[in-house]
Parts: structure tokens; sequence; C-alpha cells
């Protein structure tokens, strides 16, 4: 009896392996009037497919699958997207003009919509990260019965407020202190950031507040990257400052899951967690981390895991 239960054990194994159908590849598809570059890695694609929707904007995530995505390719078809003007996408298009937040949430559903049709399947899960979680929530608001689950990483509520909340703790921080360099560069601040420098000057001393000290050699050796990003993101960083998704989306008719971090003064933690308990969703649930805004980079392996055990329930 023992013999012939391993036996079928093993029939099953072989049948599930012969079928199984791995995939490791990348393309340039249309999307937006222009091609666009998505990668696909997984060990079945018969397995669910799993959109990574990257943060920034700006900040293509494809060059790092390997570190916050790869467990995932076990259990799932992994899709990475590099957006508009960023990554290999930004490669093979010469940046034209900054673009809005209307023509992202259209690239948003037009790959959305591709992956459907390419894999044949009804449904998607959503896997967003900071600026991504705009285009998330927007998906699993359009498109609810096509979206499996939404995953929100650091998850943008209400920036302005947001913003306000960190400046003036860092004020205080600072005063406590009496640093007088940190407490001039803050006063002349405005919320929503008027220019790039602004912003530098915020997050700087948001750093050093963290334990981590940034100097002025080092503004100045990266003032290219953030001049070089303020023409291509700050129209659309102005535009997220008019949102605030608690008065927007009040009810999401997909699973939804929170991960944030217990130290997020970007999208502050206490704004998420409001907006987090106002939702109304058939199911929800929120998972703390002891970090900042960027829970991915000391945590990925146990947001993988999160994921899957929610997914295997």
């Amino acid at each position: 009896m023992k013999s012939a239960f391993l036996s079928t054990l093993f029939l099953l194994f072989f049948i599930n392996t012969l079928h199984a159908t791995t995939i490791d590849t990348t393309a340039n598809i249309q999307i937006g009037g222009i091609e666009q570059f998505v990668s696909i890695q997984g060990k079945n694609t018969a397995h669910p497919i799993l959109l990574y929707l990257h943060g920034g904007p700006g900040q293509a995530a494809s060059a790092q699958k390997d570190r916050i995505t790869a467990k995932l390719e076990e259990n799932f078809v992994v899709v990475h997207w590099d957006q508009r003007n960023s990554g290999q996408t930004l490669k093979l298009n010469a940046f034209d003009a900054p673009v809005t937040l209307d023509r992202m949430k259209k690239d948003a559903e037009e790959v959305f919509m591709h992956l459907l049709k390419r894999f044949k399947r009804s449904q998607l899960i959503i896997l967003s990260n900071s600026w991504g979680t705009v285009l998330g929530f927007h998906l699993a608001h359009k498109y609810p019965k096509q979206v499996q689950a939404l995953f929100a990483v650091s998850p943008s509520i209400n920036a302005t407020e947001s913003q306000k909340i960190a400046l003036q703790r860092l004020k205080a921080h600072f005063t406590e202190l009496e640093h007088k360099k940190a407490l001039e560069q803050l006063s002349a601040v405005q919320i929503p950031h008027e220019t790039i420098e602004q912003m530098i000057v915020q997050y700087r001393w948001q750093s050093v507040s963290d334990g981590q000290e940034v100097t002025d050699e080092q503004i100045q050796q990266y003032m290219p990257f953030f001049l070089d990003w303020e023409q291509k993101w700050m129209p659309i960083y102005k535009e997220l400052y008019n949102r605030n998704l608690a008065e927007e989306l009040s009810e999401l008719h997909c699973p939804v899951y929170f991960f944030v971090g217990k130290k997020d003064y970007n999208t502050h933690f206490k704004l998420t967690e409001a907006y987090f308990e106002q939702l109304k969703a058939p199911t929800k649930e929120i998972f703390w981390f002891d970090t900042g805004h960027n829970i991915l980079k000391p945590q990925a392996e146990r947001v993988q895991e999160i994921i899957a055990e929610v997914l295997s329930k």
C-alpha cells in the first residue's frame, strides 16, 4: 500500500513537472505610443501573474529584481515594468517632455490589459511600492474583478499632509539640538516643495535625523542627478500633492494588503494607518515593519514570504 502511494505521488510530480514551463524573458511592448520594457520570470507559466509597480517616479526596479522579487518567482510569474522615462524604457525612448499623472495611469492600464491578454488570464496580482501604489490603487479601483489582490508597500495617501508633518517634526528635532544650520535651511522649505533644492534640504535633514550623515560635498556630487529628476518628474510630483486618497477612494472591491514602516515619515505611517482603518474592502490586512519608507531594501525577503503566505490561504 505504501509503495503504491509513493508511486502515485511520484507520478503526479512527474506530470506536473512535465507540464511546467519556465519563463525568463524580456520584451519591448507598445504602450502609450512608445516601446516600453518588461521583464518576466517564473518557474511555471501556469502560476498566477504578479505585476510589480516600481517607486519613484523614475526609479525602475527591474535591475534589482533578483533582490526584491526572486523568491516570488517560485510561485508566481513576476513581471517588472520599467515605466515611461525610467530604466530600460528611457533607453528605448529619448526624453521628450514631462509626463502627467493621467498619462502614467493610462500606461499602467495598457500594461495590465496586455498581460491579461498575453497570459490568457482573468486576474492579476499587483505588488506596488511607494509611487507605484498610486498606479496600483488606480488599477484596483478601475478593474476590481481583474485584480486578485493588491499589495501596497509604503502607500502614498496624502503627500501634502505627510510632508507637513515630517517638516514640523524635523524643525522640532533640530530646535531641541540647537542645530542652526539645519533650522536655517529648513525654514526656507515650503510644502509642497517649490524646487528640487527644497526637496533635497528636507530629505537631507531627514536622513541626518535618522542617523545618516549627508555632507555638502555629497549634495553637490549628486546635484546633476537631482536636476535631471526635476526636469522629468517635478510636474507629476506637484500633481501628486493635489491628491488625498482618503477623500478620493473610500472603498475597494478586491483584497488589499498594506506594508508599512513604523518610522516612515515620507508617506507618513499615521496617515496610512488612519486610511487603512477607514478603507472598506472584502479583505484587508496591515503588516508593520521596523523600518522607514524603504521597506524593500532591508525586508524584501519577509515581504515576499508574507505575500506567498497570504495568497496560499
